[in-house]
This record gives C-alpha cells, sequence and structure tokens, in this order.
C-alpha cells in the first residue's frame, strides 16, 4: 500500500477539517507521518478509531516542549508538526477531555490574525488604488464599473485575478478570527468544509486568470 496525501488548504489554518482528515484517515488505515506547510502524509497502518487535534504554537519556540507534555499528560500524543506553527496530536480514548487551550497557542493566532488582516487590508488598498488611477477623468473616480470596463483585457483579468486573491486573504482572515473565538472559549469548533474549499476555489481562479494574463501579454 503507498502513502495517501492530504492537501491543506493554501493559506488558510483550518484546524478542524485537517483534524477530520486524520480521524477519516485512521479509520481507513493510514496514520500520519509527515506534514508541511502544504500537504499531510499518510502512511498504512492496522485501522483504529482515533480522536485528532491539530494545534496551532511556533515550532521550537521555548514553550514548545511544554506544550507537547502537557497534551501527553491530557492523553494526546505527539504525531508530527509543519516545521512553522502546526502540530498534529493523536488520542485514542474516545473519552478523553478535549486538551486545555494554550496561552502560547493564543499569543500565535493573534500573531497571526494580525498579519494577516494588515495583508489583506495593504493589499485590497493598492489594488483598488492602482485601478482607481487608470486615467479616467476626476469626477469617474468613485465609479469602480466604468473604470473595469475601460481597461484593456489583460488589466481586466490582472484585476480579477488581484480580486480574487483578496477574496483569499479576507476568507483568511475570518477563518483565525474564529479560530481565536474557538481557544477563547467563545464557540464550539466548527464542523463544515466550505471555508476549504472557498480557499481553494479562489485559488484555482487566481492561477487561472493569472494564467489567462501570461497568455494575453505573450500571444
Amino acid at each position: 500500500m503507498r502513502n495517501k496525501h492530504f492537501i491543506r488548504a493554501f493559506g488558510i489554518p483550518l484546524p478542524e477539517t485537517e483534524e477530520d482528515a486524520v480521524e477519516r484517515m485512521a479509520m481507513k488505515g493510514y496514520a500520519p507521518c509527515r506534514m508541511t506547510a502544504r500537504s499531510i502524509t499518510f502512511k498504512p497502518v492496522k485501522p483504529e478509531r482515533l480522536r485528532a487535534r491539530v494545534v496551532t504554537y511556533d515550532v521550537g519556540a521555548p514553550g514548545y516542549l511544554k506544550l507537547a507534555n502537557a497534551m501527553h499528560q491530557q492523553g494526546w500524543e505527539y504525531v508530527c508538526n509543519d516545521g512553522i506553527r502546526t502540530s498534529i496530536f493523536v488520542c485514542s480514548d474516545m473519552n478523553a477531555p478535549d486538551p486545555q487551550a494554550d496561552e502560547g497557542s493564543l499569543r500565535c493566532t493573534q500573531r497571526e490574525f494580525k498579519t494577516h488582516l494588515i495583508f489583506a487590508i495593504s493589499f485590497l488598498a493598492v489594488m483598488l488604488l492602482t485601478f482607481m488611477s487608470n486615467g479616467m477623468p476626476l469626477e469617474n473616480k468613485t465609479d469602480i464599473v466604468a473604470i473595469f470596463l475601460s481597461l484593456s483585457m489583460t488589466r481586466k483579468l490582472c484585476f480579477a485575478a488581484m480580486a480574487a486573491l483578496s477574496v483569499h486573504e479576507l476568507l483568511a482572515v475570518l477563518a483565525i478570527y474564529v479560530n481565536l473565538r474557538i481557544l477563547r472559549g467563545q464557540r464550539g469548533k466548527r464542523r463544515t468544509k466550505l471555508m476549504y474549499f472557498l480557499s481553494w476555489a479562489f485559488t484555482a481562479a487566481f492561477l487561472c486568470l493569472m494564467a489567462a494574463v501570461i497568455i494575453c501579454l505573450f500571444v
């Protein structure tokens, strides 16, 4: 039997989606053995029922080993990490309590939220300013539709690609905000894959539109 892979949401941390993938793969006889920023690799093992938790914490930070030990004491075994800030823990006891949120995880998620928020706002502002300064008369500067229609096909495609990327980044901000609320105990864990599919939909849209831009430039 060959290893199998789960492709992680591009740029959007979705712990529940990855936990669900680990739990489903365990039932099929696959256990996580390697994790990167882009994927989780599963190796063939004996099928078993497991619970999984994907924890956000800076890998290599001073408190990382303390976190792993604390998780172990609560019945959760470390499996692997992506070398950045995400680690997988599993537990074979279906009745074991959920691990308590760690302050380091909260700080890491807060920093991640601020970083994505600043990037999303900055990118959106630059994109709008760039296309609103398209040589239109001053009275039309706020007419986004008129500005868009005045663009060449190449610039229209480029604008659409940047818009798709902007929406993707706003989705990342929303996802991380929900992660923060979950860590703070302000809401329960989500169990929907909608955000995962939206992540890849807007990523695919951006890549396809940029490919079209390149074709228009060189054809």
